[in-house]
């Protein structure tokens, strides 16, 4: 059972016997965050416009295999470690978390972008395009291995964080990662559902707080990344830049690896491109439904012929 023993830095105590079900649960929260989050998401459509090359079903897959390989790393230190240490929580050791995955993340994403013999571990993730968020963890086993040993070293063979400290940093994270893979019209299209009573013809300026701007609110030309989030920029339009994740972009602000960063680096207008991009999507979006059309047509057909 945790109990608060200093509400400056930390809290814990194990009662014999009594915290076999929450060392159990902790271990799996950063499982049951992702699924919480991504399966939620789904549920009231946030991946409604996929059109990738990625099945679903593929995507779910390689989550319950990160799942199980993520719970069976995580079983040693129930052995090794003392058992009054499973359930120490120090905020200050949550922060240094927060940065070291962040870090981690970092480094080894733009390896693997970078270091030639690191590319093809990283390649299955960037089938997914454009983003799912059941697919944000849609990696190869050996990119799973390469940045989880890492951060599995740093973390806790380093900075010594304890099942507890792992598994809050962890869910924080893999909800955030989520976020990551959501694509940003669906936050914008709720955004507007919002909005929308304040655009209301028939109702009253000065009741619904419109203003001279607030009929060109739906026009995505406005928007900054024209629909495009800094992680759907990185699998969409530019892989080679937005490297940073899942909690701060502070990295590629650093390190000059941001999009705009990279795009005034090889002389080209960020504008230009994304809406080249933004075209792109949109024209593949109104191809698809026609193609599947077209081939359920065809089956009829066949099917007529048989009979």
């Amino acid at each position: 059972m945790i109990q608060l023993i200093d509400p400056l830095s930390s809290y814990a105590v194990r009662e014999d016997g009594a915290d076999d079900w929450a060392i159990f649960f902790l271990m799996m929260l950063p499982s049951i965050s992702f699924w919480v989050f991504a399966g939620g998401l789904h549920l009231i459509g946030a991946n409604n416009s996929y059109r990738g090359k990625v099945k679903v079903r593929d995507m779910i897959m390689t989550q319950l295999f990160i799942d199980c390989i993520q719970f069976l790393a995580s079983v040693p230190r129930l052995f090794i470690e003392e058992h009054s240490r499973h359930f120490t929580c120090d905020w200050r050791k949550l922060i240094l978390g927060v940065m070291v995955i962040d870090v981690v993340e970092y480094v080894c994403h733009r390896a693997m972008h970078t270091v030639s013999f690191l590319k093809p571990i990283h390649k299955r993730h960037h089938n997914l395009m454009p983003v799912h968020t059941l697919g944000a963890y849609y990696n190869s086993t050996f990119e799973a291995a390469f940045v989880g040993i890492i951060l599995g070293v740093t973390a806790v063979g380093i900075f010594q964080l304890t099942i507890l400290e792992i598994s809050i940093v962890a869910s924080f994270g893999a909800s955030m990662t989520v976020i990551d893979h959501t694509p940003k019209r669906f936050w914008s299209s709720k955004w507007r559902q919002i909005k929308q009573p304040r655009s209301n013809p028939n109702c009253p300026k000065e009741e619904c707080g419109t203003d001279d701007d607030s009929d060109n609110f739906n026009d995505e030309e406005k928007d900054e990344m024209f629909g495009f989030s800094d992680h759907e920029i990185h699998h969409n339009v530019c892989p080679g830049s937005n490297y940073s994740q899942p909690f701060s972009p502070l990295l590629d602000y650093v390190f000059g690896t941001r999009f705009i960063d990279v795009m005034n680096k090889t002389g080209q207008d960020p504008k230009e491109v994304l809406r080249r991009a933004r075209d792109r999507r949109d024209r593949q979006e109104k191809q698809k439904p026609a193609m599947q059309a077209s081939m359920e047509n065809d089956e009829l057909w066949d099917s007529k012929k048989v009979s």
